[in-house]
């Protein structure tokens, strides 16, 4: 991996298993390699980010029977550590995944290769809107949703950073808070932005 990509995590390591394939599977999370000779495209099985020493780590996982897994795990001796080593070991895991989903957010992509999101903006908007209904769903609210929120990103099927959601949003020519008021979904997208002229 390009040490310009890893540039403001130091002291953070990084484990990635994974498979080399031509296309990865639909939303499996992958990594473009450019390194020497041609690109290499891998499908990510898992990734894993942590300080060294600490008690808790990042990881993705995929496939699993929810598709992509995120999570934070708590490693053995974590009951034993007082409670501001917990908080340091818990802030170190957190910022453990932001690395990951920063990283994953460029997926080895070009300026404009639309590699967040293979299929382009159809693909995000499918992954907007699938992630809403279940959000929705999960509840019993159609408003108060932000696509841009740490929470939301974590159940979208291609995990991004908040600017790159803001991008494809504004591709889609809607606004964060379009979505968190509930004023546009799936059904009433097109009409909702002929109807505001965007």
């Amino acid at each position: 991996m390009p040490r310009s990509e890893l540039r403001g995590w130091d002291g953070y390591r990084f484990s990635l298993v994974g498979m080399e394939v031509e296309t990865p599977a639909a939303g499996a999370p992958w990594y473009r390699f450019e390194g020497r000779g041609s690109p290499v495209t891998v499908e990510i099985h898992r990734f894993r980010a942590y300080l060294p020493d600490a008690h808790a780590f990042a990881q993705i996982q995929w496939p699993t029977e929810v598709g992509v897994s995120k999570r934070i795990h708590l490693v053995e001796g974590w009951e034993s550590l007082s409670r501001a080593e917990q908080d340091s070991a818990a802030l170190g895991a957190a910022g453990a995944m932001r690395a990951i989903e920063g990283l994953l957010s460029r997926q080895g992509k070009q300026t404009g290769d639309g590699a967040t999101w293979p299929g382009g903006l159809p693909d995000f908007l499918d992954d907007l809107w699938t992630t809403l209904e279940k959000r929705q769903t999960s509840t019993g609210k159609p408003w108060g949703h932000d696509p841009t929120e740490r929470a939301f990103r974590f159940d979208m099927r291609n995990t991004a950073a908040p600017r790159t959601v803001r991008t494809w949003l504004t591709k889609a020519k809607l606004r964060p808070k379009d979505i968190k008021s509930g004023a546009v979904n799936r059904a009433n997208y097109r009409q909702f932005v002929a109807e505001k002229g965007r």
